[in-house]
């Protein structure tokens, strides 16, 4: 008796491991993930839907070199293979960072140390404005650069 029940255990092992999950679990084709980087966010989901996979964004972030709304980043990394109905996670661009600064024109050098430009940088670090600005309003010598020590 316990001799059948072992057979029978074993059969049921091996149908369920070679018949029964192959069929549960490998039953999608294998596909290339394509290079999302600096495409936007439509072109992205439109490429993935002919493969038959989904996108998904996991979040947005700021970028200089990329425009708003392409991506930025992706996982799975292009050339890997994923199996068909699985998603790819991307990064969206939020655009470059940008900060409002005061209007410098027509200050001098005195005005402009005293005036808080709103960057995040320690004061004397700062370099982030032109002194061609100035020099425009003749607030300051030609020869003179405004440089903040």
């Amino acid at each position: 008796m316990i001799g059948v029940v072992g057979v029978l255990f074993v059969a049921g092992i091996v149908l369920f491991n070679f018949v029964l999950m192959p069929v549960l679990v490998h039953n999608r084709a294998a596909v290339i993930v394509p290079d999302l980087r600096q495409i936007s966010e439509a072109q992205a989901s439109e490429t993935l839907e002919k493969l038959a996979l989904t996108l998904r964004v996991t979040h947005s972030e700021n970028s200089a070199e990329v425009p708003e709304g392409y991506v930025i980043s992706q996982s799975p990394r292009p050339n890997e293979s994923i199996k068909e109905g699985r998603s790819v996670e991307v990064v969206l661009s939020l655009g470059a960072k940008t900060q409002r600064v005061p209007d410098l024109a027509g200050m001098s050098l005195r005005q402009v140390r005293g005036c808080s430009i709103g960057c995040s940088c320690a004061p004397g670090a700062c370099r982030a404005f032109s002194s061609a600005v100035l020099r425009a309003k003749k607030s300051l010598p030609a020869r003179r650069r405004p440089v903040w020590k």
